[in-house]
């Protein structure tokens, strides 16, 4: 028998979290809409028992039982990985989310001696380059994004910190200190971290515990968008969404909360900061989803009439990039060199296509049929 209040709440709340992890198992419930269950209940232990070492060893049974169970479908991932990747999926103070929000509060930071911001060649240009009195940090943190894990979640973190205005608001403290004039957007965001009656020249090294990123955003952004690309697309491959909605999904962001934010030499909107061939296939790309899965069984074949309803769909999406078709001059011929589908279904495909589209000829351009 169990006399110790202090132990058997913490064997409650262990065997409470390994009966959570192993009900999901079962339900397969995506971990957006699991782990802030769990969270919730380890909350509600924090909240009841008042005992925070309690609530740290419940909290490090929980990474530990999502780091076993993520190592048994990807071995490679690594113990950091993991905490991570659940961190970002919570929704309180414990996830990257909830230690993220601007507080309008900065680190403390020793007092250096003042050096005097640099005079610009053009005082419109922002100037991302610092003095090694400046922190920055590495977006990526030193993760390759050649691996799919760090992909998806350099995505998702360029998203996040796009939708909370985090890179506007550093560009705003940055544009200060250089003395460029603000915009009014600009002043709305500085406002809950500063007071503008304030004459204090005093930078700012921090926000939230984290410094300015040591590059640009679009820098940042150039860096993610190639390795969404697939050269050549093969159907019967499996593909991670964000092969076909990560290009998507950061052009809506952008559109929505970039407005305000630098541009390079050359570019005139956001989305632009990308070079346009690349952005053209990204778009063609979204268009592959209508033929994925071609050659990943037996029965996902174009043979298949029920089967040919992708054809269709196809047509549709490509109407919908027709400036990407147009720019890309884009015919059957150069179309089978970027998406391959199965060797059975190549000149069914191409038959389909000319017959649905009106084409005569390989080589003849397919946005003029659209």
């Amino acid at each position: 028998m169990i006399d110790d209040s202090r132990t058997l709440a913490v064997r409650l709340g262990k065997a409470q979290i390994e009966a959570m992890f192993a009900r999901q198992r079962v339900a397969l419930l995506d971990d957006s809409e699991f782990l802030p269950m769990v969270e919730a209940v380890l909350t509600a232990y924090e909240d009841v028992l008042s005992d925070a070492a309690i609530a740290e060893e419940l909290w490090e049974c929980a990474f530990a039982v999502y780091d076993r169970l993520c190592k048994e479908a990807q071995p490679t991932w690594t113990t950091a990985d993991n905490r991570k990747l659940m961190r970002s999926y919570l929704l309180g103070a414990r996830g990257r989310r909830g230690q993220s929000q601007p507080t309008g509060k900065r680190r403390e930071k020793p007092a250096a001696p003042k050096k005097a911001t640099p005079k610009l060649a053009n005082p419109t240009q922002i100037c991302w380059t610092f003095g090694s009195d400046i922190p920055t940090e590495d977006f990526f943190e030193g993760r390759s994004l050649d691996n799919m894990h760090n992909l998806h979640e350099a995505v998702d973190s360029f998203i996040f910190w796009m939708e909370q205005d985090r890179f506007l608001l550093w560009e705003s403290v940055v544009c200060r200190e250089q003395g460029i004039p603000l915009t009014r957007r600009q002043k709305n965001v500085l406002r809950e971290l500063l007071d503008f009656s304030d004459e204090d020249d005093e930078r700012i090294h921090y926000i939230d515990e984290v410094p300015r990123f040591s590059e640009p955003w679009h820098a940042i952004l150039n860096a993610i968008v190639p390795r969404l690309l697939i050269e050549p697309y093969r159907t019967y491959d499996i593909h991670h969404d964000l092969a076909c909605d990560g290009w998507k999904r950061i052009v809506t962001t952008l559109r929505k909360h970039a407005e305000d934010l630098s541009l390079p030499p050359g570019a005139q909107s956001a989305e632009m900061v990308v070079p346009a061939e690349l952005r053209h296939k990204l778009w063609l790309q979204s268009c592959f989803d209508a033929l994925s899965g071609l050659g990943q069984d037996e029965s996902l074949t174009l043979e298949d009439p029920e089967q040919r309803h992708r054809i269709g769909w196809f047509i549709d999406s490509l109407r919908e990039s027709k400036d990407s078709v147009a720019f890309l001059r884009l015919t059957l011929e150069s179309l089978g060199a970027m998406v391959l589908l199965p060797a059975k279904d190549q000149p069914l495909f191409i038959a389909l296509m000319k017959e649905r589209l009106g084409l005569h000829s390989n080589r003849e351009p397919i946005a003029g049929a659209l």
